[in-house]
């Protein structure tokens, strides 16, 4: 038996949106890059900044929010340069 201390627990494992699992489904799962460095991937700025993805669905909605330190998908591309290009909201 495994004896460890109460304060010993595994490293939780990252709980992944189904907006995502569908994208690697869809395109393939890259664990060398992240989204933030990815061309599809764009920012709204209002009074905070919302990321968005070029290749899924979009709303004005949290629900098609992107996070940016998500392993990209297949469809990965290299940004131009410089961080996610900056679309002013409404």
């Amino acid at each position: 038996m495994n004896q460890r201390g109460l304060l010993e627990l595994p490293a939780p494992r990252p709980v992944y949106p189904a907006r995502l699992k569908a994208m690697w489904a869809l395109h393939g799962r890259r664990d060398d890059c992240h989204c933030a460095t990815c061309a599809h991937l764009f920012r709204l700025a209002y009074s905070r900044n919302y990321y968005k993805c070029r290749k899924s669905a979009m709303s004005h909605g949290a629900a098609t929010d992107w996070r940016v330190g998500w392993p990209a998908c297949g469809a990965w591309e290299p940004k131009a340069g410089g961080p996610a290009m900056e679309t002013k909201g409404g």
